[in-house]
């Protein structure tokens, strides 16, 4: 399977500082995606490829960046017998943010990270399966007129996935990972570190879910989690609610990373057969850690923000429809032109698909 997607944005405003003016702006936005695959009697192999190239927006920084993401991946399972499978897989992501014409912040960034392992797993009962993973793999940072910072780690798990029944399943592991910095003096939480994992499905009905995460794997210095709950009181509303920890490199300091936690609740409803509303409202919070006790910027700064958002979708027929969207955030961001100031965008679009 293959898709393609493109998009051209046009500024009113030709003072609009987007990632850039006039010549220098970047109103053209694309991504790509390819996937093949081979099933056998015994074997299933799944290639899969994307990318993308456009203007985000990044809170924090308080301005659009130019971004391009890359991302390719490899599964392979093989059945030993009825009870036994083996696999490997690997991963590589690589994603660049341009800031154009902007001098607030320190310079472009790139980040990519690679990931490779097998696995086996043996099916116990039909409600229980124990796996065993050895995985290897590495996330780096790298700032304009800054060096290159990579984190590498190998790590193993055991892990056990039961369902009792059809409205309620587990999926736990632990493990232990070592890890060890590259251009990083002083490099915090590295030798061998403790692994895990788990995640947690109920549906106690067919309106109403709730899913859980934590998982602290690979080159993590905190837990990343989620916990979701989803309410669908009738067939064209749905209601969710969700509290998560992420993290990833900063885009403003190297040897750092941004933990972001927060909350967001959603409400969707079908209006019309053609016509849709999304209400959405969170807070977020992002945490600066140094992975390094001589990196500059110390740790511990905080950016925090609310945010509401709303968009209305009209579905004229599968190939067109046309969209509005209303966001507006408030808090510190890194710009120092808008700190502590609401940020307010309005986008309207008319879309078609060939």
């Amino acid at each position: 399977s293959a898709n393609y997607a493109a998009g051209y944005r046009y500024y009113f405003n030709p003072e609009y500082t987007a990632a850039g003016t006039g010549e220098e702006r970047n109103p053209f936005n694309q991504t790509a995606f390819v996937s093949i695959g081979h099933l056998g009697a015994r074997h299933e192999l799944t290639l899969t490829g994307s990318a993308s190239s456009g203007t985000g927006f990044d809170v924090l920084a308080g301005q659009n960046l130019i971004q391009t993401n890359l991302s390719a991946s490899m599964d392979y399972r093989y059945t030993l017998t009825s009870h036994v499978d083996v696999g490997a897989k690997a991963s590589y992501l690589f994603l660049i943010n341009e800031e154009g014409t902007q001098e607030n912040l320190s310079g472009d960034g790139n980040f990519d990270a690679w990931d490779a392992g097998v696995w086996a797993d043996w099916l116990a009962t039909g409600k229980t399966r124990w796996r065993w993973q050895l995985d290897a793999g590495q996330t780096s940072q790298t700032l304009q007129n800054e060096n290159r910072v990579a984190r590498n780690y190998v790590q193993t798990l055991v892990s056990l996935a039961y369902t009792p029944t059809e409205k309620l399943s587990f999926d736990g592991g632990i493990g232990l990972a070592y890890l060890e910095d590259q251009g990083i003096e002083q490099g915090e939480d590295i030798g061998i570190q403790p692994r895990y994992q788990f995640s947690a499905k109920y549906e106690p009905t067919e309106k109403t879910s709730l899913k859980a995460s934590l998982s602290l794997l690979g080159a993590d210095i905190r837990p990343n989690f989620r916990l979701e709950a989803g309410w669908q009181p009738r067939v064209n509303t749905g209601l969710s609610l969700a509290l998560y920890q992420n993290q990833g490199y900063s885009l403003t300091t190297t040897e750092q990373v941004q933990v972001s936690r927060g909350v967001i609740g959603t409400l969707s409803q079908r209006l019309f057969s053609k016509i849709s509303l999304s209400l959405s409202g969170g807070w977020q919070q992002t945490e600066n850690l140094n992975l390094s006790a001589e990196a500059q910027g110390g740790s511990g700064g905080d950016d925090a923000y609310t945010f509401v958002t709303a968009s209305l979708l009209w579905q004229f027929n599968d190939w067109s429809s046309w969209s509005a969207t209303w966001w507006n955030s408030g808090g510190n961001t890194s710009n120092q032109g808008s700190r502590n100031s609401p940020e307010t965008r309005a986008t309207v679009s008319f879309n078609l698909t060939f």
